[in-house]
């Protein structure tokens, strides 16, 4: 009740809602002219699920007009709060830190290892670091994690909530083997 002293009408709770929306609109507006012209045609995996990333940014946005909706007409909303919260960190964060770890350690360990060689004998491309199959089944235990998990919350289904839970930590144990694969990588013996 403390907030109809600074906000006199629930609806005022929908401004900041308006004003992401529209940063996110012109955002995802940049990122489609910027897909759309870019240079290279074909997408790697890594940069998918970054690109992925910039479409979950819509998903905690829908679950923030649904909480403020709630909010107005006095209905609970605390699973919505506890989605949107999850959509946020493990939706969004998590693919970015996902795509964008495979897209740039990997370069920067070439770097590091093969700088020195570089244009002089036969060096692996920097995608070559790590492996692309278990990326792969990272990416296949994360997403299906992520979508059980957010219907787990929804629905409230422990079951899927452990289920998904397991996907999860599936997927972040096959990101860690990865990432330890390539900062472990040895210089290639000519």
């Amino acid at each position: 009740m403390i907030m109809h002293i600074y906000l006199p009408r629930p609806t005022l709770y929908l401004f900041p809602v308006a004003t992401m929306v529209s940063a996110l609109l012109l955002f995802a507006w940049y990122c489609r002219k910027a897909f759309v012209q870019r240079i290279r045609k074909q997408v790697d995996d890594q940069l998918k699920i970054s690109l992925l990333s910039v479409l979950m940014m819509v998903l905690p946005l829908i679950v923030l007009i649904i909480t403020l909706i709630l909010l107005v007409s006095g209905k609970d909303n605390s699973r919505m709060v506890l989605l949107y919260g999850f959509s946020i960190f493990f939706g969004w964060i998590t693919a970015i830190i996902f795509g964008m770890t495979f897209k740039t350690l990997p370069f920067i360990i070439w770097n590091k290892v093969y700088h020195v060689k570089a244009g002089l004998g036969k060096t692996p491309n920097p995608k070559e670091l790590f492996n692309s199959k278990i990326f792969a089944a990272m990416g296949i235990a994360y997403l299906t994690g992520f979508v059980l998990f957010a219907a787990g919350i929804i629905f409230f289904g422990m079951m899927v909530l452990k289920i998904a839970a397991l996907l999860l930590l599936v997927a972040a144990i096959l990101y860690n083997w990865n990432v330890f694969k390539i900062i472990l990588h040895k210089p290639l013996k000519p």
